[in-house]
């Protein structure tokens, strides 16, 4: 796996394991002597699992919750390595994400894969999970890094920036989060400063929703036209990191474009007023990584 160039690097899923145990035969009853015997057992489908006794039965995938997360407090970003053993990478990654990017720092790379994106028209559905302001992919938008295609899986934000830039944020990032065929993610980080308001985002913060729900909501009528939320010039930031949340997941192929597009002071605080304030991970080490840019 190699850290300085693009790579393919797949990531983890979690699989849950259903053990199915048979209780003992029923036995006939002894012959006549009364009372008479009871009625038989009722017959188990066999693809209903039997616990192994009626006192312990065996446990519900759906019984296990994640703690619950924020930003700040107790339960915030430098206590996330703590609040289940499955995120202790948050706390004990090498290779975790964001980052201060320095700009005089990164090492310009000629050979670098190409990026084309394949982008169109998406229905607009969006989704406020607690954490964040989403939108669903349900398309076949995709990147291609190289001849390597990922993906668009959603595309969500944060404000201010969860990357920094030569130690300064900017006033919102967006992550357009993208999977290959193998579950590995090429994010790639799109940096905007406070300015004229951004015309392809505009459906998104007129409709994002105050309500927190665990599903995305059609907005009716509402396209958003993917093409246009790119810069023209496709520079780019590259490093190996992780995920920006629990559980923290390393081995996410960060690309971090170079032009900073413009979204309005109303636009920004529309975002901060449903999402309550800032949705950013302080930058986290670099450590023996390198960030590669394009030439």
């Amino acid at each position: 796996m190699r850290t300085s160039k693009l790579g393919f690097i797949a990531t983890f899923s979690l699989a849950s394991t259903l053990i199915m145990a048979c209780g003992p035969a029923v036995k006939e009853a002894p012959p006549p002597p009364p009372p008479p015997p009871p009625p038989p057992a009722a017959t188990v489908p066999a693809s209903t699992p039997v616990p192994a006794t009626a006192a312990a039965p065996a446990p519900k995938a759906e019984e296990h919750h994640a703690p619950h997360w924020t930003y700040g407090g107790e339960s915030g970003a430098p206590h996330w390595g703590e609040l289940a053993p499955e995120w202790a990478t948050c706390k004990t990654g090498v290779s975790q994400s964001p980052i201060d990017i320095v700009s005089k720092s990164a090492e310009a790379d000629a050979k670098l894969p190409k990026l084309a994106f394949e982008y169109g028209k998406l229905p607009l559905s969006i989704l406020n999970n607690g954490h964040t302001v989403q939108v669903p992919n349900s398309t076949k938008a995709e990147i291609k890094v190289g001849d390597h295609a990922y993906q668009l899986a959603q595309f969500h934000m944060h404000s201010p920036s969860e990357h920094l830039v030569d130690g300064k944020p900017l006033d919102l990032e967006l992550h357009l989060v993208h999977k290959d065929a193998s579950g590995a993610l090429t994010v790639v980080g799109l940096l905007f400063k406070k300015g004229k308001e951004n015309e392809a985002l505009k459906s998104v913060f007129a409709n994002a929703p105050a309500e927190v729900t665990t599903e995305a909501k059609p907005v009716e009528k509402a396209e958003l036209d993917l093409t246009k939320l790119l810069p023209k010039k496709h520079n780019f930031y590259n490093y190996s990191g992780s995920l920006t949340t629990p559980p923290c997941t390393e081995g996410v192929n960060w690309i971090v474009m170079e032009t900073v597009g413009e979204v309005s002071e109303a636009q920004i605080a529309k975002f901060r007023e449903v999402t309550h304030g800032d949705t950013i991970r302080p930058a986290q080490p670099l450590g023996a990584r390198k960030v590669l840019r394009t030439k």
